[in-house]
Order: structure tokens, then sequence, then C-alpha cells
């Protein structure tokens, strides 16, 4: 499921994004959602990643709560963001 959001974001930024969405033959929307979810899976500031990309089937992916039980609704979010991470690698 997508969910629209609104930003406010620098012009040349804007047209950075643009221009680069256009080289890459894609939507200014898939270039940002991409760019977007590998800086989730990339290493963070403290050197930790966001999210932690394993070398499995998605299907072995499995987010719990804070309780340690699965949460199915995390779960689905983080496939998606990984296999949408997956995807941008591959181009």
């Amino acid at each position: 499921m997508k969910t629209q959001v609104a930003l406010r974001l620098d012009a040349q930024l804007v047209d950075a994004a643009k221009t680069q969405a256009d080289r890459e033959n894609r939507s200014l929307a898939n270039f940002v959602e991409t760019v977007l979810a590998e800086a989730l899976v990339s290493p963070a500031g403290d050197g930790r990643p966001i999210l932690s990309v394993v070398d499995a089937d998605l299907e072995g992916v499995v987010a719990l709560d804070d309780s340690g039980n699965p949460d199915v609704d995390e779960t689905a979010r983080l496939r998606r963001l990984i296999a949408m991470a997956d995807k941008g690698r591959a181009r």
C-alpha cells in the first residue's frame, strides 16, 4: 500500500532529483522512494544500520514488537523496504 506524502524541499534539491530520475528513466516519486529506502539500510551516523539486511529469503525476515512477539504490519513494511533497496542495488 502506498501513502501519499507532501514535503517542502529546496527547489535546487528537487531539480537535481528530477534530473537524476530522468537519467535513470524513473519517476521522481520512484527515485525518491528508492533513495530513501537505500538510506534506511545504510549505516547511520553511529555506524549501526537502521535496518538490518540479512542474506536470506525475505520470508525469513520477521519484525518483533517490544514484547518479542512477531509484528505482522511491521514485518510487511520491513520486507517491502528491503525489497525496494535490493531493486535499487540491482540497477
